[in-house]
């Protein structure tokens, strides 16, 4: 007499059930807008690629950097004044656009048209703006206090160095 369930699967079923999860974290080819979307070193263009008008400078006391346009807008802090950089956001929308051009043009327009594949415009960004004094000497484990004035306008164009931290 046989209870109901105690019944063996074939011996192919395991066979097939165990080589599906052997497959199952393989990487499978992505679709087109999906591998535009995804991180990728060799296909992607970089964020901000020198555009023809971008400028040297020198910021005070740092390295040059090239390639990088200045802001027009000088922003006034209570520390001093600041200049940005602007930033071509050129990934998330025309990548997409770009990889959908390469399967169907008429589909991608398509998309631009209902309004699926985002134009981004550009963006000021202040990188390395210092918020506090640094933490060094009598300042080591107090509050944090207003940095100096500085005179002159400051270019905000590379992140600062950060403190070290421990990760548990």
């Amino acid at each position: 007499m046989r209870v109901p369930g105690s019944e063996r699967r074939p011996r192919n079923s395991d066979a097939a059930f165990f080589l599906l999860m052997l497959l199952l974290p393989l990487p499978l080819p992505l679709p087109s807008a999906a591998r535009a979307l995804s991180p990728s070193s060799t296909s992607s263009p970089p964020l901000h690629s020198p555009p023809p008008s971008s400028q040297r400078f020198r910021k005070s006391g740092g390295q040059a950097n090239s390639y990088r346009q200045l802001s027009p807008r000088v922003v006034q802090t209570q520390q001093g004044a600041l200049r940005g950089i602007v930033l071509e956001l050129r990934g998330l929308g025309n990548r997409a656009a770009a990889a959908s051009a390469r399967d169907s043009n008429s589909r991608s327009h398509q998309q631009q048209q209902l309004g699926l594949v985002p134009q981004l415009d550009p963006v000021e960004a202040f990188w390395g703006v210092r918020y506090a004094k640094p933490p060094v000497g009598e300042l080591r484990f107090a509050a944090p206090q207003a940095p100096d004035k500085w005179e002159g306008v400051e270019v905000a164009d590379a992140f600062a160095p950060v403190c070290p931290q421990v990760y548990v």
